[in-house]
């Protein structure tokens, strides 16, 4: 229709007071997910402390999620400068939201990836010189939310397990990934969310 619109600016998002506002633009990644059913929006910041819920057809904030990370102290600073992302080189060792996924009944799972010290990558990349801790499932946490407030702590994934989307019934679709040999073929694994004192994945099937 010709008409330019604008949703969820960095300037309306609680983390935008704490950021030093030199900050390079590429800092601020967005991460969402969509209910094509009840038209909304659920959208985070690679470095962000809530998620926010916009209602598509009325372009309005419908409601703000805290995020209670287990392992990501950064969001919990009163200031943060670029200082605060720690690199070796070029590549990132800071902790980062990475993904949403949507689940059943309006559930959300963040994928989130902790933050890697310094003398911890140099070891690993010397074993293997393409490694990347945002590649390494030993470092991600899965966090799910009923659509209105967080309802787990940190949930770790399957041992070299990557999400790589949401399947109908609560389940994910997670890559198995075989480091010590090299396979002719891509596993993969189904988990389903339960809930158990505290909400859990389940392995239902390769």
């Amino acid at each position: 229709k010709d008409e330019l619109s604008r949703l969820a600016p960095i300037t309306d998002r609680a983390m935008y007071k704490v950021f030093d506002k030199s900050m390079s633009a590429d800092l601020y990644w967005v991460n969402y997910t969509i209910d094509r059913k009840t038209r909304k929006i659920y959208l985070t910041n690679n470095v962000d402390s809530e998620i926010t819920v916009y209602d598509l057809l009325t372009r309005k904030l419908e409601s703000r999620i805290k995020i209670n990370h287990g392992e990501f102290s950064m969001v919990k600073k009163s200031q943060i400068s670029e200082d605060d992302f720690p690199s070796h080189g070029r590549t990132s060792l800071s902790p980062k939201n990475s993904k949403l996924f949507l689940l059943d009944g309006g559930m959300i799972v963040l994928d989130y990836i902790r933050g890697i010290e310094y003398g911890a990558y140099e070891s690993k990349k010397a074993d293997d010189p393409t490694y990347h801790h945002f590649q390494d499932p030993a470092y991600h946490r899965l966090i799910l939310f009923d659509g209105t407030k967080q309802v787990s702590g940190d949930i770790p994934l399957p041992t070299n397990g990557k999400v790589t989307m949401a399947l109908p019934g609560n389940r994910l679709l997670i890559q198995l990934i075989n480091h010590d040999e090299e396979e002719d073929f891509i596993r993969y694994g189904i988990y389903k969310v339960v809930e158990s004192n505290n909400y859990l994945l389940k392995h239902l099937t390769f």
